[in-house]
């Protein structure tokens, strides 16, 4: 067998692997909607609450998406039958950044940062991992994805209409700078940066026109407030 078809059949199988590991709609009960909400709220809320930066709005997050975590696994094991925890490269590289988080404790000068950002990095694997393993078809990537332009386009809304007086919010707008809900101007630029990056994407490949405005709408208005977070290193 040449190269060509090797690749050619290695493509077939990874794509049958794709179907196979799709969710049947005989397998969505209740449990698979309250995981689905669930991580749908866990990517809508962070960023209005500091970005999670602070102990007192991070701790019960992190109950949060330990518990639905327990939520998906429990699923994952009785409902879908499937025992394998990892199914790619990244899976095993997300959970060795934790380790190595893990592995700084021992030697810090801080014990009680240590720990703490050794918690964050389990709940960004949580969140990595569930999003990953969760949305196995184009459908659920996409409502993951809108979910996370809605939440960064309502960050920059609260940002603009700070810096406009429209409205009152704590700490968004501070000497001439957008600081919006994550109350720090660099944080903020690289923040939209990012979804500007992913509602970018979305709205060159929507196909419906109603579609199409929306996200141009979205990216003038995360566009506008990156502007006005003044920050050098991210333009």
């Amino acid at each position: 067998m040449g190269r060509k078809q090797r690749i050619k059949e290695q493509k077939k199988v990874e794509k049958s692997k794709n179907i196979s590991r799709a969710i049947r709609e005989k397998e969505k009960g209740t449990l698979y909607y309250i995981i689905y909400i669930g991580l749908i709220i866990l990517l809508l809320y962070p960023p209005y609450f500091r970005g999670m930066f602070f102990d007192r709005e991070f701790l019960p997050t992190h109950i949060y998406s330990g518990m639905l975590f327990l939520l998906y696994i429990i699923y994952k094991t009785k409902v879908l039958k499937e025992y394998r925890v990892f199914n790619s490269p990244m899976d095993y590289a997300a959970i060795a950044l934790v380790g190595a988080y893990f592995l700084t404790i021992f030697a810090a000068a801080n014990i009680r940062s240590a720990i703490g950002e050794f918690l964050k990095y389990i709940n960004y694997f949580i969140a990595f991992y569930m999003v990953s393993d969760f949305a196995r078809t184009k459908k659920d990537i996409k409502v993951i994805l809108w979910a996370m332009v809605i939440s960064a386009f309502g960050v920059a809304f609260i940002g603009i209409g700070s810096a406009a007086g429209t409205f009152t919010y704590n700490g968004a707008f501070v000497s001439g700078r957008i600081n919006s809900t994550l109350q720090y101007p660099n944080t903020l630029a690289a923040y939209l940066t990012a979804a500007f990056m992913i509602s970018t994407s979305l709205w060159v490949t929507a196909e419906n026109r109603v579609q199409k405005a929306i996200l141009a709408f979205i990216n003038y208005t995360l566009f506008i407030c990156f502007l006005f977070t003044l920050s050098r290193g991210a333009w």
